[in-house]
């Protein structure tokens, strides 16, 4: 699929008018990771760096 565009195009329009429905598997996912505390992710933290 060809789109026309510019060589100096500076800018890269998206469609950002749409929306996940609520039973998509992604909502499932990211109420999962959103209900997992802090202290259980960052428990265990490295003194010696990352």
């Amino acid at each position: 699929m060809y789109q026309n565009y510019i060589t100096g195009q500076t800018t890269l329009s998206l469609n950002l008018d749409f929306s996940i429905p609520a039973n998509h598997i992604a909502s499932v996912i990211s109420d999962f990771v959103d209900s997992i505390p802090n202290e259980v992710i960052l428990e265990t933290t490295s003194n010696t760096g990352r």
